[in-house]
């Protein structure tokens, strides 16, 4: 497996923008974690994620992200609820449905271009995914899959690889 992570620093509040460059994981049996991700314990779980109120017509999609996400994994590692990390309205020109930002103690996905309702659900789990310290990995069957917005209207739709999964439930379902 390779990968490459490029860090852009963002210049206010010393926010880490976690990007990535077309080297990515190319063995499907391979988890695909983040280079240079802060981590969380076991005892941060489960994470818990809050829309911001612009975006509440994603509120449906995250949850079923959320859901999708434990299931996969085996235990609860998402919440949805007040407070915690902010799903926010980004740049709309951008250039990218969503991004996921986390460092300098902030952490947050930003939406940038309004996601077509089959995609909201696959674009926040792939950030969520981001959030738990995943990377990209080169198959378009996968919620990791570096332009799954691209391939969310797919069938069967995206999903976390059972590698992927495994990894998330050997980190954190403790």
């Amino acid at each position: 497996m390779t990968r490459a992570l490029t860090i852009a620093a963002m210049a206010l509040v010393g926010i880490v923008a976690i990007g990535y460059s077309y080297t990515r994981c190319v063995q499907p049996n391979e988890p695909t974690w983040q280079d240079g991700h802060p981590g969380w314990a076991p005892s941060d779980m489960p994470l818990r994620f809050t829309l911001e109120p612009a975006l509440d017509v994603y509120q449906g999609a995250l949850e079923l992200a959320a859901r999708t996400i434990n299931l996969r994994a085996g235990c609860e590692l998402v919440t949805v609820g007040d407070g915690g990390i902010l799903v926010a309205q980004g740049d709309a020109n951008a250039g990218h449905a969503a991004r996921t930002y986390v460092g300098g103690g902030v952490t947050r996905i930003e939406i940038g271009t309004p996601l077509e309702a089959g995609a909201q659900a696959i674009v926040l789990g792939h950030e969520i995914g981001h959030v738990l310290g995943l990377g990209h990995d080169a198959f378009s069957s996968s919620l990791m899959f570096h332009d799954v917005a691209s391939v969310a209207d797919a069938y069967p739709a995206p999903r976390l690889t059972d590698a992927d999964a495994g990894a998330l439930a050997g980190r954190y379902c403790k």
